[in-house]
């Protein structure tokens, strides 16, 4: 629901009327036909393009069969708003036996067909928020909703065109290429910046930020961009052909407009729009990497003067006289394809001595900068420390949101897993956790699972299996550099990245001797030195071993060595009761047939934290041992089955398990209630 916005013209709109009216004329303007020089339009497409083959139009262009529709569609997410005709994706698979006969007909119908019929091509475009607390409409990101039919064709040319893209796409553009990821492109940037500040080079970070990236894209250059791949006519007579005839209408607060005509832009919402883009930026990736120096790592190996990720596009500057060629190739870029640098949001660092006084475009130079989602300064050591600062107050911040929530204990361990834990993830992937940093974090963790609680299962417990008394909390130690241990070894396997050479340099690229010794590489590089401590004591991925097990099997091997070196103890219990069978005890806690918050009260009084005033007492936090209903000493077996209403529920649970047993309730000992070892 929007309730208020600022128009183009900066007057508050508050009505849904005018909201809707105000969207609807902010996105005309926006998707209005975008005029291209033809003469930049040639520069830019002569930038080394390499055509693609007969072989790979031949594979574009043949007839869609019914594995490929079967694919495309198993491919969809389930539950997502439809288009326009209101089908969603449950339909097609439902009735797939039925309809995939006369469904590969019309897919290749739409294939073939030229142009698309207008309501195929309709869509709505619904604003989803940028930021927390939008003002104004570009605050908004817009998202078309279109028709399943639509998005499968797209899928479909999607899923032929990914495999050809590795042969075009450069090298430094890490998405929509299978083997490379966004982890790919931060640990380029990272390690550049590591060279620079180890060497002393001069260096200049810029980080590009476009202007309504995908929305500021011409359709006369897109087809231009395909043409001088050497694509096959019909197939860019097919990719044009999706808007050609484009519509949407806005939808706002349940309201919707008039049609208008999309004439520029690639819509965010199709499938197919992230390769598209990755195509129309070649051309700028191409030219930059051919006129600019770069930084080269190691004999032989050609400089890299950009890193994009779709586009995010990050250029290295090396020399003053750079900065002219930048601007002429950003201009020349922007003439022949509607693109426009944000000058405010982009961003320009200075390392090793590069002059901040330098004017690039008017772009302003900051202490840090952030790419990626990822906060990166002039040191890489400070990158680390600044960046798990923020992660780890985001993790405070969202544990105090929750904190009052009325969830089981069972519940809170699942919202740690699923959403504050999902935070670090990301971050574990890069920048190597720091020990303070994981202390804070179970601090949090503890803070935000017990709520105060005075007894408590300590987390090294938890963090075990449930067979063995615990809740399989994940540690966050040992998946942090599981996962980190991981993308860096797949970075050095890529022979073409910069991470790879500096590994080769210091011979780490295969197995890491043991015990390590990362004397030998610089500080800068302080997470290359956290990789060789730690992959020494874990085998390396083998060839037929599948990324998610080998994964598994760092963490596991990172888990036993935390436990080991912080020396467990056994658990409190286990000392009191050293004849119970407590994997019995488990497995008949974890079968019982009840709900989460029972089960987890139960687990409460196997391990003996409910705070009784026995151990209040002794503690010096009661007056008395006694229980203050009756004036006996107040044990756990006491409270549940000797006071109050304790009685007449243990008399009649006993009675039950007796029938079942076939057996005399006297003969049913109270401590099966707390540790429950029958058979």
């Amino acid at each position: 629901m929007i309730s208020k916005t600022r128009d183009d013209n900066g007057v508050m709109q508050e009505t849904s009327t005018a909201i809707l009216k105000a969207f609807t004329t902010h996105f005309q303007k926006a998707f209005q036909p975008i005029d291209v020089k033809e003469d930049s339009l040639d520069k830019v497409l002569q930038s080394g393009i390499r055509s693609i083959s007969p072989d790979m139009n031949s594979t574009l262009t043949e007839l869609i069969t019914v594995d490929e529709v079967w694919k495309a569609i198993s491919q969809g997410k389930p539950h997502k708003a439809s288009g326009v005709d209101g089908i969603g994706l449950e339909f097609y698979r439902s009735e797939w036996d039925v309809i995939k006969t006369e469904l590969v007909q019309i897919m290749n119908c739409m294939f073939l067909k030229d142009p698309l019929m207008a309501q195929q091509v309709k869509g709505h475009l619904v604003c989803i928020p940028k930021k927390p607390h939008p003002a104004r409409i570009k605050d908004y990101r817009p998202l078309t909703l279109l028709n399943t039919d639509y998005k499968i064709l797209v899928r479909i040319i999607a899923n032929r065109l990914k495999p050809i893209l590795q042969e075009l796409i450069h090298p430094q553009q890490h998405c929509g290429i299978k083997g490379t990821s966004v982890f790919a492109a931060l640990a380029t940037i990272s390690d550049v910046i590591a060279h620079a500040e180890t060497t002393n080079s001069p260096l200049c970070v810029i980080s590009l930020d476009f202007h309504s990236a995908f929305d500021r894209i011409s359709h006369r250059y897109l087809e231009g961009t395909l043409r001088a791949y050497g694509f096959d006519d019909l197939f860019v007579r097919r990719i044009m052909g999706l808007y050609r005839n484009a519509t949407s209408e806005v939808q706002i607060n349940g309201f919707r407009s008039n049609c208008f005509p999309i004439y520029s832009s690639m819509r965010q919402g199709c499938p197919l729009s992230m390769q598209l883009y990755a195509i129309c930026i070649i051309p700028l990736l191409q030219t930059l990497e051919q006129v600019l120096t770069g930084i080269r790592v190691g004999r032989g190996k050609p400089g890299t003067a950009t890193v994009a990720y779709a586009d995010d596009v990050t250029v290295f500057l090396t020399k003053p006289d750079e900065v002219q060629t930048l601007q002429e190739v950003l201009h020349i870029y922007e003439e022949a394809t509607g693109a426009e640098i944000n000058m405010d949001k982009s961003r320009a660092l200075a390392i090793s001595g590069w002059e901040a006084t330098k004017n690039i475009m008017n772009i302003s130079y900051h202490e840090e900068i952030k790419i990626l989602g990822f906060k990166l300064t002039n040191r890489s050591n400070i990158s680390n420390k600044e960046h798990w600062c923020s992660v780890i107050s985001q993790v405070r911040a969202a544990a105090q949101d929750a904190y009052y929530r009325k969830l089981s204990l069972d519940m809170r361990i699942r919202y740690i897993h699923e959403y504050l834990l999902a935070k670090i993830w990301y971050s574990a992937q890069i920048f190597p956790i720091p020990t303070y940093g994981v202390r804070q974090l179970n601090t949090a963790i503890s803070w935000y699972l017990w709520r105060g609680e005075i007894f408590r299962v300590p987390l090294s417990t938890l963090q075990r299996s449930r067979d063995a008394g615990r809740w399989n909390l994940t540690n966050v130690w040992a998946k942090s550099r599981a996962l980190f241990i991981r993308r860096l070894w797949a970075q050095g396997q890529c022979v073409e990245s910069v991470t790879a050479a500096w590994m080769a340099k210091w011979n780490i690229r295969t197995e890491v001797q043991n015990p390590p010794y990362p004397g030998l590489i610089p500080a800068a590089f302080g997470y290359i030195r956290a990789y060789v401590l730690d992959a020494a004591y874990v085998q390396n991925q083998g060839n037929i071993e599948p990324a998610k097990t080998y994964k598994k099997r760092i963490y596991a091997t990172l888990q036993t060595l935390s436990n080991e070196v912080s020396t467990i103890q056994e658990m409190r219990i286990i000392k009191l009761w050293p004849q119970t069978d407590w994997e019995l005890v488990w497995k008949n806690l974890l079968a019982t047939p009840v709900s989460s918050s029972v089960l987890m009260t139960w687990y409460k009084a196997i391990h003996d934290i409910i705070p009784t005033n026995t151990r209040l007492h002794r503690i010096l936090m009661s007056n008395t041992d006694n229980c203050t209903e009756c004036g006996h000493r107040d044990t756990l077996e006491h409270r549940l089955i000797e006071c109050g209403e304790g009685i007449r529920t243990w008399n009649w649970t006993r009675s039950r398990i007796a029938r079942i047993m076939r057996s005399s309730a006297a003969d049913i000992p109270s401590e099966r209630l707390i540790r429950p070892r029958f058979q």
